[in-house]
């Protein structure tokens, strides 16, 4: 069984706040796979693990992206805000610590 990818400079923190984030939107899917989707939505292949994670798939394989299922994501500015706070206090925290 595979594993959900995420990215390693990425820490609990950031996937819990990316997880309350609210939903903009919603996809039906008819088939694609979740790099698909991503491009449809925000224009980026590299993103499909936030489909991934923010609705809770964890096998590409397990029906969550059957045809008609609606999977939801939230906005790229929100995504990209949360991803620079961390990055913020990251740098802060390694200034903080030298």
């Amino acid at each position: 069984m595979s594993t959900l990818y995420i990215p390693s400079t990425l820490n609990s923190y950031f996937l819990e706040k990316l997880k309350a984030l609210p939903a903009v939107g919603s996809f039906r899917c008819m088939g694609e796979r979740a790099d698909v989707i991503a491009y449809k939505i925000w224009g980026d292949v590299n993103l499909a693990w936030i489909i991934k994670y923010y609705n809770g798939i964890t096998h590409p394989y397990d029906g969550s992206l059957a045809v008609g299922k609606v999977i939801l994501f939230p906005s790229l500015n929100s995504i990209e805000k949360l991803y620079a706070t961390l990055t913020a206090k990251q740098r802060a925290a390694e200034k903080e610590s030298k």
